[in-house]
């Protein structure tokens, strides 16, 4: 079995060192390391030029966005296995070798994650997960309360209804389990992909294109999250958490748009359509449009209930009604950081 590694760049100049290593130092070494960099303009180029004897650089001259950018490691890549890594994110020692060995037990196996801890910029770990709490939380409840012979289909749909399932620098494909020119297609069909970003499509495709393929699972920590300041969804002001939502539009429509034509489930229809109308309705509360915001809250009001998500937006609505979405903002950012 030939594994690939893509290892994915954007002006992380002070961290894509410490990703090349952590693949360099793997227990089983990959069979092809990529780095495929969206035009970047800081010294991350020269940092990995040091490794030109041991990967394929492919520097794009304009910035293609991050979905498109991961898209080109994938096409370039030869082997049985593509694994990605986030260029600010590190894997532990044994990451391809245990990941390896669910791809070999079972060749049903088309997608393979495991656990991971979120760590600071200097890689110590710290306490608040922040966005990644509830994939984890998810992931421990599949682990602890079913017999592992049922995790496939309870991570399949954990990915397909977006309720906690890590990809990102977790996860591995079967590289021929992927109708490539089909995911293209869809793609190049949405204006807005080029904000959204591989995992978060690719995964649930995946699974909706090979129904009878299984997912697997390691229950261990093998990769290092990184929190930084320049983390692309992070964002402490009004400006930054627009263009989130903006981005969180671009994902969840197209990954629905990815998988609508291999499912007829109206369950799935329905989760995402809640996804894109509590987006809205964030929206609508953060560019001050307080009547509209209000209205929309009363309508989605069932779903964040089924959700339980209506206290957290009822907070959300009456702060930024009452005292705007700046104030919102910085509360929000002060509690986090606690």
């Amino acid at each position: 079995m030939k594994i690939s590694t893509v290892i994915t760049l954007y002006n992380l100049e002070k961290y894509i060192d410490d990703a090349i290593q952590s693949v360099l130092t793997q227990t089983r070494q990959p069979d092809e390391i990529i780095v495929v960099d969206d035009c970047s303009t800081d010294g991350s180029a020269d940092i990995v030029a040091k490794y030109r004897h041991r990967i394929i650089h492919i520097k794009h001259d304009k910035n293609i966005g991050p979905l498109r950018n991961s898209l080109s490691g994938l096409k370039a890549a030869t082997g049985d296995i593509v694994a990605f890594l986030d260029g600010d994110d590190v894997w532990m020692p044994e990451k391809l070798e245990a990941i390896e060995k669910e791809f070999l037990q079972d060749e049903e196996v088309v997608l393979v994650s495991h656990d991971f801890r979120e760590v600071d910029e200097n890689l110590q770990y710290v306490h608040d997960l922040n966005i990644s709490n509830e994939t984890r939380l998810n992931t421990h409840r599949i682990a602890k309360s079913y017999a592992k012979k049922d995790w496939s289909d309870k991570m399949r749909e954990a990915i397909l209804f977006r309720e906690g399932f890590w990809l990102g620098s977790a996860y591995a494909v079967r590289r021929e389990a992927i109708p490539l020119a089909r995911f293209e297609t869809v793609i190049a069909e949405h204006p807005a992909a080029c904000l959204s970003y591989l995992d978060m499509t690719l995964g649930p495709f995946i699974v909706a294109s090979n129904p009878t393929f299984k997912v697997g699972f390691v229950n261990d920590v093998l990769f290092k999250h990184r929190a930084h300041g320049n983390n692309s969804w992070s964002s402490t002001n009004l400006e930054g958490e627009l263009r989130n939502i903006e981005r969180w539009q671009s994902v969840n429509a197209t990954s629905y748009r990815s998988i609508a034509e291999f499912l007829t489930d109206k369950k799935i229809q329905e989760k995402y359509t809640n996804i894109h109308d509590e987006l809205e309705l964030v929206r609508l509360q953060y560019t001050g449009e307080k009547l509209k915001a209000i209205g929309k809250f009363i309508s989605q009001s069932p779903a964040l209930f089924k959700e339980k998500k209506i206290v957290h937006e009822f907070i959300r609505l009456l702060a930024t009604t009452f005292m705007g979405a700046e104030f919102f903002i910085r509360w929000q950012v002060r509690r986090r950081s606690r």
